[in-house]
């Protein structure tokens, strides 16, 4: 994560989309040692790159949150440059491709309540980088 922050802090600012399942084995949404890493080795919470992405866009600190079914949305807007900051936590989700095909058995069976590839697809339509 020391990279990401580098990065992060260093990069102008970008809409950015992540999903993540509270159930993965590999990289535990709370962080910690998954029990099912390649690498075993402690890794931060999902909240740490949430927050490192809203520090570097300059979002407002509290997300507006919907639910639907499995799928939790937090979104930061009010970024600079238009720009916005989302997370798809997915409850009970594991750590493959929601809505794909399994494509190992070392990861946890993918969830179907989204579908990433369209989800991510439409999210880069909505908010492309816009050169500078």
């Amino acid at each position: 994560m020391a990279q990401l922050n580098h990065l992060v802090s260093r990069a102008r600012p970008v809409s950015v989309l992540m999903i993540h399942g509270t159930a993965d084995e590999n990289l535990p949404y709370n962080g910690g040692v998954g029990s099912n890493a390649h690498d075993r080795h402690d890794v931060k919470p999902v909240s740490y790159a949430v927050d490192s992405w809203r520090k570097s866009d300059r979002c407002m600190t509290t997300p507006v949150v919907t639910k639907s079914g499995e799928v939790t949305s937090s979104v930061w807007s009010g970024c600079a440059d238009s720009t916005l900051v989302e997370l798809l936590t997915i409850d009970g989700g594991g750590h493959s491709w929601p809505g794909a095909p399994r494509l190992m058995r070392a990861t946890n069976p993918p969830n179907d309540a989204l579908d990433a590839t369209r989800t991510a697809w439409n999210f880069f339509l909505l908010h492309p980088r816009l050169s500078k």
